[in-house]
Protein backbone atom coordinates (compact mmCIF):
# COMPACT_ATOMS: atom_id res chain seq x y z
CA UNK A 1 0.00 0.00 0.00
CA UNK A 2 1.41 3.15 -0.66
CA UNK A 3 2.30 5.84 2.21
CA UNK A 4 0.24 8.39 0.70
CA UNK A 5 -3.47 5.97 1.14
CA UNK A 6 -2.16 5.25 5.00
CA UNK A 7 -4.27 7.32 8.16
CA UNK A 8 -2.99 6.58 11.47
CA UNK A 9 -4.80 8.65 13.86
CA UNK A 10 -4.90 7.96 17.42
CA UNK A 11 -6.23 9.59 20.80
CA UNK A 12 -4.83 9.98 23.59
CA UNK A 13 -1.56 8.19 22.69
CA UNK A 14 1.59 7.66 24.93
CA UNK A 15 4.84 8.23 23.86
CA UNK A 16 5.62 4.39 22.36
CA UNK A 17 9.27 4.88 21.29
CA UNK A 18 12.56 7.00 20.95
CA UNK A 19 13.20 9.35 18.44
CA UNK A 20 14.71 6.89 16.42
CA UNK A 21 11.78 4.57 16.46
CA UNK A 22 9.09 8.07 16.22
CA UNK A 23 11.31 9.22 12.90
CA UNK A 24 10.82 5.81 11.48
CA UNK A 25 6.95 6.06 11.52
CA UNK A 26 6.97 9.53 10.31
CA UNK A 27 9.16 8.72 7.30
CA UNK A 28 6.79 4.88 6.93
CA UNK A 29 3.14 6.79 7.49
CA UNK A 30 3.69 10.25 6.86
CA UNK A 31 0.09 11.29 7.70
CA UNK A 32 -0.33 10.38 11.11
CA UNK A 33 -2.13 12.16 13.80
CA UNK A 34 -1.85 12.21 17.58
CA UNK A 35 -5.49 13.92 18.63
CA UNK A 36 -5.36 15.10 22.45
CA UNK A 37 -8.07 16.28 24.84
CA UNK A 38 -7.09 19.28 26.64
CA UNK A 39 -4.49 18.00 29.25
CA UNK A 40 -4.98 14.25 29.11
CA UNK A 41 -2.32 12.38 31.26
CA UNK A 42 -1.87 9.46 28.95
CA UNK A 43 -0.44 11.87 25.90
CA UNK A 44 2.41 12.82 28.13
CA UNK A 45 4.10 9.27 29.44
CA UNK A 46 6.45 8.08 29.48
CA UNK A 47 7.65 11.37 31.33
CA UNK A 48 10.34 13.75 29.12
CA UNK A 49 13.49 14.88 31.00
CA UNK A 50 12.18 17.46 33.48
CA UNK A 51 8.55 16.13 32.97
CA UNK A 52 8.39 18.83 29.95
CA UNK A 53 8.97 18.44 26.27
CA UNK A 54 11.12 15.66 24.62
CA UNK A 55 14.67 16.09 22.59
CA UNK A 56 14.83 14.70 19.93
CA UNK A 57 18.92 14.58 20.47
CA UNK A 58 18.74 12.38 23.60
CA UNK A 59 17.67 9.24 21.62
CA UNK A 60 17.28 7.14 24.71
CA UNK A 61 14.54 9.16 25.80
CA UNK A 62 10.61 8.81 25.10
CA UNK A 63 9.70 11.13 21.83
CA UNK A 64 5.96 11.06 20.64
CA UNK A 65 5.54 10.40 16.57
CA UNK A 66 2.85 12.27 14.43
CA UNK A 67 1.23 15.46 14.60
CA UNK A 68 -0.63 16.66 17.51
CA UNK A 69 -4.19 17.95 16.94
CA UNK A 70 -4.83 19.22 20.35
CA UNK A 71 -8.19 20.04 21.38
CA UNK A 72 -7.28 22.67 24.96
CA UNK A 73 -10.77 23.33 26.19
CA UNK A 74 -13.60 20.54 25.31
CA UNK A 75 -14.37 18.69 22.27
CA UNK A 76 -17.79 19.31 20.64
CA UNK A 77 -18.16 20.33 16.78
CA UNK A 78 -17.70 24.18 17.40
CA UNK A 79 -14.43 24.03 19.46
CA UNK A 80 -11.19 25.23 18.25
CA UNK A 81 -8.25 23.01 17.94
CA UNK A 82 -4.98 23.48 17.44
CA UNK A 83 -2.31 21.47 14.90
CA UNK A 84 0.97 21.37 16.48
CA UNK A 85 3.75 21.56 14.06
CA UNK A 86 5.89 23.98 15.74
CA UNK A 87 9.64 22.79 17.68
CA UNK A 88 10.26 20.50 18.42
CA UNK A 89 8.72 18.52 15.23
CA UNK A 90 5.87 15.95 16.90
CA UNK A 91 6.71 17.51 20.41
CA UNK A 92 5.86 20.59 19.99
CA UNK A 93 6.33 22.81 23.06
CA UNK A 94 3.14 25.42 22.48
CA UNK A 95 0.56 22.55 22.52
CA UNK A 96 -0.23 20.15 25.13
CA UNK A 97 3.23 19.75 26.36
CA UNK A 98 3.31 23.35 27.97
CA UNK A 99 1.38 22.44 30.44
CA UNK A 100 3.19 20.78 33.65
CA UNK A 101 -0.23 19.53 35.43
CA UNK A 102 -2.52 16.80 33.67
CA UNK A 103 -5.10 14.92 34.55
CA UNK A 104 -7.04 11.72 34.03
CA UNK A 105 -10.14 12.56 33.66
CA UNK A 106 -9.49 14.05 30.08
CA UNK A 107 -8.22 10.60 28.71
CA UNK A 108 -11.44 8.96 29.72
CA UNK A 109 -13.91 11.80 27.04
CA UNK A 110 -13.28 11.95 23.74
CA UNK A 111 -15.52 14.08 21.20
CA UNK A 112 -17.90 14.19 23.97
CA UNK A 113 -18.23 10.36 24.77
CA UNK A 114 -17.28 8.25 27.51
CA UNK A 115 -14.39 5.81 25.90
CA UNK A 116 -15.25 3.09 27.57
CA UNK A 117 -19.02 3.28 27.43
CA UNK A 118 -18.79 3.75 23.64
CA UNK A 119 -16.78 0.99 23.12
CA UNK A 120 -19.09 -1.52 25.82
CA UNK A 121 -22.25 -0.33 23.32
CA UNK A 122 -20.76 -1.45 20.23
CA UNK A 123 -19.32 1.95 18.75
CA UNK A 124 -22.83 2.70 17.39
CA UNK A 125 -22.73 4.77 14.34
CA UNK A 126 -25.16 7.57 13.85
CA UNK A 127 -26.51 8.64 10.40
CA UNK A 128 -24.09 11.42 9.84
CA UNK A 129 -20.99 9.72 10.55
CA UNK A 130 -22.47 7.18 8.36
CA UNK A 131 -22.67 9.23 5.45
CA UNK A 132 -19.22 10.28 6.32
CA UNK A 133 -17.72 6.71 6.07
CA UNK A 134 -19.08 5.93 2.70
CA UNK A 135 -18.56 9.34 0.91
CA UNK A 136 -15.30 9.73 -0.96
CA UNK A 137 -15.24 13.54 -0.89
CA UNK A 138 -13.18 13.61 2.27
CA UNK A 139 -9.71 11.79 0.72
CA UNK A 140 -7.78 14.70 0.06
CA UNK A 141 -4.06 14.28 1.63
CA UNK A 142 -4.71 15.91 5.50
CA UNK A 143 -0.91 16.52 5.78
CA UNK A 144 -1.16 19.75 3.23
CA UNK A 145 -2.30 21.16 6.96
CA UNK A 146 1.15 20.92 8.06
CA UNK A 147 2.58 24.36 6.38
CA UNK A 148 -0.86 26.43 7.65
CA UNK A 149 -0.54 28.91 10.60
CA UNK A 150 0.43 26.84 13.73
CA UNK A 151 -3.25 28.21 15.46
CA UNK A 152 -6.35 27.55 12.92
CA UNK A 153 -9.10 29.26 13.92
CA UNK A 154 -11.62 26.81 12.57
CA UNK A 155 -13.87 24.61 13.85
CA UNK A 156 -14.02 20.82 12.18
CA UNK A 157 -16.78 22.23 10.00
CA UNK A 158 -14.12 23.84 8.04
CA UNK A 159 -11.72 21.60 7.98
CA UNK A 160 -13.67 18.46 6.86
CA UNK A 161 -10.99 16.17 5.82
CA UNK A 162 -9.97 16.45 9.77
CA UNK A 163 -14.07 16.41 11.08
CA UNK A 164 -13.75 12.76 8.11
CA UNK A 165 -10.96 11.54 9.87
CA UNK A 166 -12.34 12.09 13.44
CA UNK A 167 -15.74 10.77 12.81
CA UNK A 168 -14.48 7.58 10.74
CA UNK A 169 -11.71 6.61 13.02
CA UNK A 170 -13.66 6.90 16.43
CA UNK A 171 -16.22 4.61 15.00
CA UNK A 172 -14.34 1.96 12.27
CA UNK A 173 -11.18 1.71 13.37
CA UNK A 174 -12.34 -0.42 15.71
CA UNK A 175 -14.01 -2.86 13.14
CA UNK A 176 -11.16 -2.47 10.90
CA UNK A 177 -8.07 -3.53 13.96
CA UNK A 178 -10.81 -6.79 14.34
CA UNK A 179 -11.10 -7.78 10.66
CA UNK A 180 -7.44 -7.10 10.13
CA UNK A 181 -6.70 -9.42 12.94
CA UNK A 182 -9.10 -12.05 11.51
CA UNK A 183 -7.33 -11.99 8.16
CA UNK A 184 -3.83 -12.13 9.75
CA UNK A 185 -4.97 -14.81 11.51
CA UNK A 186 -6.51 -16.88 8.77
CA UNK A 187 -3.41 -16.49 6.61
CA UNK A 188 -1.68 -18.32 9.90
CA UNK A 189 -3.42 -20.97 9.89
CA UNK A 190 -3.28 -21.58 6.33
CA UNK A 191 0.53 -21.46 6.80
CA UNK A 192 0.25 -23.69 9.70
CA UNK A 193 -2.11 -26.18 8.14
CA UNK A 194 -0.06 -26.12 4.73
CA UNK A 195 3.25 -26.29 6.20
CA UNK A 196 4.17 -24.12 3.07
CA UNK A 197 3.78 -20.10 2.82
CA UNK A 198 0.21 -19.88 3.32
CA UNK A 199 -0.81 -20.18 -0.03
CA UNK A 200 -2.30 -17.80 -2.09
CA UNK A 201 -3.23 -14.56 -0.72
CA UNK A 202 -6.04 -12.41 -1.31
CA UNK A 203 -5.91 -8.63 -0.56
CA UNK A 204 -7.22 -7.43 2.76
CA UNK A 205 -10.91 -6.24 2.36
CA UNK A 206 -12.58 -4.39 5.58
CA UNK A 207 -16.13 -5.77 6.44
CA UNK A 208 -17.46 -2.36 6.22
Amino acid sequence: IPASKLFLVTFGQPRVGNFEYAQSVDRLVPNTWRIVHKFDLVAHVPYCVGLRTCQDFLNHSPYHHGTEVWYPTSMNSTDLYRVCDGKPLDEDAKCSNGHLFYNIDDHLRYFEKHVSDYGIAGCPIDPKISEAIVSHRYRKPARRYRNRPRFLNQTLEDMPELEAIAMITEVAMTRWAKDYVEYVWDWWHRKNSTGGDGGEEEPFRPSW
